[in-house]
């Protein structure tokens, strides 16, 4: 879930709730956008530059996620998926899959 003012961090401290989720091989996870921003699910990792830069490995993204709107993505392979949200690179979270 991207929870309702989560792209403030004054107001939310989970910016994607849960921040850490672990699925076995095969899950579908699905996100569902609360908050009345547009959002995004892109996956990547930290570019090292700074501390809200993330470059993009093409994994997944989910493009522009309006309120109410959802993503679902079909993780097929054991691995570390971190992602991001590309208007507000400070809301990042990761899925584990085993």
């Amino acid at each position: 879930v991207i929870p309702d003012g989560a792209a403030w961090e004054e107001t939310i401290s989970e910016r994607f709730f849960p921040q850490e989720v672990t699925v076995p091989s095969g899950s579908f996870v699905s996100w569902v956008n609360e908050d009345d921003l547009t959002h995004t699910i892109t996956s990547g990792k930290k570019a090292g530059y700074g501390m809200y830069e993330f470059l993009q490995d093409g994994v997944f993204n989910s493009g522009d996620l309006v309120e109410g709107d959802s993503f679902t993505f079909h993780f097929s392979e054991p691995g570390r998926y971190e992602y991001f949200c590309i208007p507000h690179p400070w809301m990042h979270a990761v899925v584990i899959v085993k």
